[in-house]
């Protein structure tokens, strides 16, 4: 996807690089258990998509030793400079047309990534023929019909409206993909891997807390893009910032396969 299309890319760097600081407390603890589950072992050689702020790909880096080795790849690397590891390289990278070294990563992993790629299919097989027989891909993305408030609250209709509006507008003009997440399991299937699994996580947060903070920063970015109204916005976050309402997350779904053939 080029950079431009991606629906946050024009977010000012300090303010994108807060977002990714709060992505990643929510999100890495679960992200390093599934990886963990893996057995990665030291000598490993793991590539890893869309990096953002490097959290994971830092991880990876520990994981390995200096026997093995990480890329790190994103389409705009800016917040990943600080990335100076023996064992990590960095690389400016397009899922959709650039190559990967085919066969060579003992591990390939992405997150957040194939939602906001016009074609998953194409770009999931490039990861898939990156990674050695034998070794594993995995898979994270987000389902947002999850999202919506959960008790009777003066804010809840509009927040619950406003949402489904902004998720509809988005799926249309085909900005991002909302709801790819419920979709992982069946992307994996659908490129021939075994010994596949997954796994859904949601909870239910008030506002205020990191998952609203993170939804704000989010809406934030999309009414400078365009895509959301200020009005609209005004309201989210009134709910948003109050620690007495209460809702259901987006889901995160991380879904893991052996390649095989």
């Amino acid at each position: 996807m080029a950079e431009q299309q991606y629906v946050l890319s024009q977010t000012a760097d300090a303010a994108e690089r807060e977002r990714l600081d709060l992505w990643e407390h929510i999100e890495d603890a679960r992200s390093q258990r599934h990886l963990a589950a893996l057995g990665i072992q030291q000598g490993w050689r793991c590539l890893e998509v869309g990096a953002g702020h490097g959290s994971i790909a830092r991880w990876l880096a520990e994981q390995v030793g200096l026997q093995g080795w990480v890329v790190a790849t994103d389409i705009n690397p800016r917040f990943l400079t600080e990335l100076q590891l023996p064992n990590v390289e960095v690389r400016r990278h397009d899922i959709r047309t650039d190559p990967f070294e085919a066969g060579r990563y003992d591990l390939a992993h992405c997150r957040a990534v194939l939602s906001h790629l016009p074609d998953p299919h194409r770009a999931l097989q490039r990861l898939v023929a990156a990674v050695r027989m034998g070794g594993w891909v995995v898979i994270e993305d987000a389902d947002f019909s999850s999202l919506r408030a959960v008790e009777a609250h003066p804010l809840a209709e509009s927040h619950d409206r406003h949402l489904r509006e902004l998720l509809d507008r988005l799926t249309q003009a085909k900005l991002s993909n909302p709801y790819l997440g419920g979709r992982v399991r069946g992307l994996l299937e659908d490129a021939g891997l075994t010994e596949i699994d997954n796994e859904g996580v949601s909870r239910i947060a008030r506002g205020g807390e990191a998952e609203a903070s993170m939804m704000c920063m989010t809406l934030q970015a999309l009414v400078e893009r365009g895509i959301l109204s200020a009005a609209a916005y005004s309201d989210l976050q009134q709910a948003l910032l109050d620690p007495s309402f209460s809702f259901i997350t987006l889901t995160t779904f991380a879904a893991w396969g052996k390649r095989i053939s």
